[in-house]
C-alpha cells in the first residue's frame, strides 16, 4: 500500500473507533439515566412510606373514635391537652443525616447498640450512589435510652450535615383512650346485668346486640391503647449516612484528600476511555486493512489483465 492509502485507512479507522465510543457512551449514559430515574423514584416513594410508618410508630396510628355507629350508638368523644396530668407521655422522634468515612461499618455497629438496648430496626439500607457509600436506618429505641442513642447516632462521625429532635406531647390522646375503654367496660357490664333481668325475647335480643356493638368497640379501643402505649414507650430514629458531604449538597468545597481522590479516579476514567479506544483502532485495523489488501490486489490484477489486452 502506498502513503495516500495507508492515511486514508488510518484515519478511517480511526474516525470509526472514535464514533463507536461515541455511540456506546451515549447508550450507557441514556440507560443509566432512565435506570436512575426509576431508582430515584422508587427510593423516593419507599422513603416516604418510611417516614410515614416511622412517624406513626410500631402499629399505624388511627384517630381515636369508634366507628361510625347506628342511630342507638354512643356519641364520638373528644379529648383535650389533660394539660391537670402531671406525668406526662411523649413520642419522641430524632432524624439525622450524617458524613462517615464508611458506611456499612457505621451502620453495623449502630445496629448492634439498637437491638443491644431492647430496640428495634425497622429498615436498613446500605449501599452505593455513583461515588458514595450510602445508607438508611429506621429504628425504634426505648425512651428511656432515647438521650444515649442520640449520643451514639453521632459519635465518631466525620460531620453532621443535619439533624431534627422532636417531642410530640400525646398525653391527652393516652387519657381519651383510657377513658373511653372504662366507659365502655361500665357501659358493657351495665348492660350485662339488664340482660340478667331480661323478660321477653326481644328485650334479650337487643341487649345482646347491644353487648355485641359494645364488645367490639371495647377491643378497637383497646387496640388502639396498645399501639399509643408502644408509640409512647419507643422513640423513632432516623439516619442517613453518605461517605461524603457533597452527596447532600454537590456544591460543597471538597476536602483535599477528596480533590485527590476525584482526581485520581479522573485520571483512571481517562486511562480507560483511551484504552477502549485503542480496543476499537485495533479491531477496525484488523477488519478494514485485510479487506483494503484484497481489493488492492484485485484492482492491480485488473490493470493488469487490461494491459496485457492492449
Amino acid at each position: 500500500m502506498n502513503k495516500k492509502t495507508m492515511l486514508l485507512l488510518a484515519l478511517l479507522v480511526l474516525t470509526l473507533a472514535g464514533l463507536t465510543i461515541y455511540l456506546r457512551s451515549s447508550v450507557l449514559v441514556n440507560r443509566v439515566s432512565i435506570d436512575g430515574g426509576v431508582l430515584s423514584n422508587e427510593m423516593g416513594s419507599a422513603m416516604e412510606r418510611r417516614a410515614v410508618d416511622s412517624v406513626a410508630g410500631i402499629l399505624p396510628k388511627v384517630d381515636i373514635m369508634p366507628i361510625a355507629p347506628p342511630n342507638d350508638y354512643e356519641p364520638i368523644y373528644n379529648y383535650d391537652d389533660a394539660l391537670t396530668k402531671q406525668n406526662r407521655s411523649y413520642e419522641m422522634y430524632a432524624s439525622y443525616s450524617l458524613v462517615t468515612n464508611d458506611v456499612p461499618a457505621y451502620f453495623r455497629q449502630l445496629r448492634e447498640y439498637v437491638l443491644s438496648v431492647g430496640g428495634r430496626v425497622l429498615s436498613l439500607q446500605t449501599g452505593n450512589q455513583g461515588k458514595y457509600q450510602t445508607g438508611y436506618m429506621t429504628a425504634k429505641v426505648p425512651v428511656a435510652k432515647f438521650d444515649e442513642a442520640t449520643a451514639m447516632v453521632t459519635e465518631k462521625v466525620s460531620s453532621v450535615e443535619s439533624q431534627q429532635l422532636n417531642a410530640t406531647d400525646v398525653t391527652g390522646q393516652v387519657e381519651a383512650i383510657k377513658s373511653q375503654i372504662a366507659s365502655l367496660e361500665d357501659q358493657k357490664a351495665q348492660k350485662e346485668i339488664e340482660l340478667v333481668g331480661a323478660k321477653t325475647e326481644v328485650e334479650r335480643r337487643q341487649i345482646e346486640l347491644e353487648i355485641k356493638r359494645l364488645t367490639k368497640q371495647l377491643e378497637q379501643m383497646k387496640n388502639q391503647d396498645t399501639a399509643q402505649a408502644e408509640q409512647v414507650s419507643y422513640a423513632t430514629l432516623n439516619v442517613s449516612a453518605s461517605s461524603s458531604k457533597n452527596f447532600y449538597n454537590p456544591q460543597a468545597r471538597l476536602s483535599l484528600w477528596e480533590e485527590l481522590i476525584d482526581a485520581y479516579t479522573s485520571v483512571l476514567d481517562n486511562l480507560y476511555v483511551v484504552a477502549r479506544f485503542l480496543i476499537w483502532v485495533i479491531v477496525y485495523g484488523a477488519i478494514l486493512t485485510p479487506l483494503v489488501i484484497i481489493i488492492r490486489v484485485f484492482k492491480r490484477r485488473a490493470e493488469n489483465k487490461k494491459e496485457l489486452d492492449i
